[in-house]
């Protein structure tokens, strides 16, 4: 699945080393199973913050142990990575339908690419 995005709107992105022209222009936006898309690995081994809850390995273990769906998200813009977002979508009888971005992880926050690092 491809969805081409465009933000209207941006925010202050300083904190993640991007400006607000990084997002003013339109991104595609790409849905990963990493179980069956190997770009999601070679993806996150090109990030400096990318560890083991990012990668496919741990997608499987959720997949396998809780029945969790991976949906990960890559955005890119002119072919460069901009952002990461691993998601599972967790189905619960107590709190419904929804997406988490991953359970059952010590740390695994989206991998957002600097400018530079998005050149490589």
């Amino acid at each position: 699945m491809k969805s081409h995005v465009e933000f209207i709107e941006t925010k202050d992105l300083g904190e993640f080393g991007m400006n607000n022209r990084h997002f003013a222009s339109s991104i595609d936006l790409r849905i990963l199973d990493p179980l069956h898309d190997a770009d999601w690995d070679r993806l996150v081994v090109s990030h400096p913050d990318g560890n083991f809850f990012h990668s496919a390995v741990w997608a499987k273990v959720l997949v396998q142990t809780y029945g969790h769906k991976p949906f990960y998200l890559a955005f890119f813009r002119q072919c460069q990575p901009v952002a990461l977002v691993p998601i599972m979508e967790i189905k619960s009888p107590f709190t419904g339908r929804r997406g988490i971005c991953l359970p059952f992880s010590d740390f695994c926050c989206p991998l957002i690419f600097a400018e530079s690092e998005s050149g490589k």
